[in-house]
């Protein structure tokens, strides 16, 4: 874990500084399927550590290869606000295994306590989903950091390109930003939710049959951004009602009615020796290597 206790050392930069913004949820599912059998005895019980050490490692490793100066972790707190507006939203998942259950409550447990030793930023707002805060996060600091790095391969959180160039996001050791995306997908990267209203998506986002993103984004590149012209294709006057209610469900961060939520911004706490050594001591309990 050296990146992770080199945090506090970097606080004496004045430019060029680096913040990492991290998708719990995104991580902790992947690394709870990589490491599926780890266990210790922690405070008396046999508690799975598992998913915790490949958040870790995931962490450590993108502070250490993007040359992080500042964390925020990013995670949701249902029941979603969004379900005032379709009460199916989310709602397709299969209810998890109580295993696996088990493994997310000690995951998620073990990372909180971590981050609090470590004095990590942890956010969340209930009834608002990881990426609603990871945008505002980039809203309220991509002007104060030379590069703003998204741990996470969530094609929603493209929408984020659209604050500024200096934001990317972390796909495996690549780092895909708004060069890539319109080279990839040649769509402006304001209709980005457009397209995620019309094709549907992981979340629920009901879309249309036989309209994949393929198909979404032919019809984005040929009607306006606004999709309130009159001479669109009947299918979308047909629709207009439905693929704006879809929209307003794609589209970070969450807006309700016309007005869009929004939260100061975090703040960003500052990792200390003191907040390491605390923070090494739970790793060394759990049986990890420093």
């Amino acid at each position: 874990m050296k990146n992770l206790n080199k945090l506090h050392e970097n606080k004496d930069k004045t430019l060029n500084k680096s913040l990492l913004i991290v998708d719990l949820n995104n991580l902790i599912h992947k690394a709870i399927h990589v490491h599926p059998n780890l266990y210790a005895n922690y405070k008396g019980n046999n508690l799975y550590t598992g998913g915790f050490y490949g958040f870790i490692n995931q962490l450590d490793a993108a502070i250490g290869r993007f040359d992080i100066d500042d964390v925020v972790i990013c995670t949701d707190q249902p029941p979603y606000m969004r379900s005032m507006i379709l009460k199916e939203y989310k709602m397709n998942r299969k209810p998890y295994h109580p295993e696996f259950k088990k493994k997310l409550t000690d995951t998620r447990n073990l990372i909180y306590e971590f981050a609090n030793r470590a004095n990590i930023t942890v956010w969340s707002k209930l009834g608002f989903e990881a990426d609603d805060l990871i945008y505002m996060t980039c809203s309220h600091y991509y002007n104060d950091y030379s590069k703003v790095v998204i741990l996470s391969n969530d094609k929603d959180l493209y929408q984020v390109f659209e604050l500024g160039g200096n934001i990317s996001l972390s796909i495996g050791r690549f780092l895909y930003d708004i060069n890539h995306f319109n080279h990839e997908y040649n769509i402006p990267i304001s209709k980005w939710a457009w397209v995620s209203a019309l094709s549907g998506g992981h979340n629920g986002i009901p879309g249309f049959n036989g309209i994949g993103e393929k198909k979404a984004l032919s019809i984005c590149r040929e009607i306006p951004n606004s999709f309130n012209s009159c001479d669109m294709p009947k299918f979308i006057q047909d629709n207009i009602y439905k693929i704006k209610l879809y929209y307003s469900l794609a589209k970070l961060p969450f807006f309700f009615e016309g007005i869009r939520c929004n939260f100061p911004k975090p703040k960003i706490k500052q990792p200390t020796e003191e907040s390491e050594k605390k923070a090494n001591i739970l790793l060394k309990k759990l049986n990890f290597t420093i």
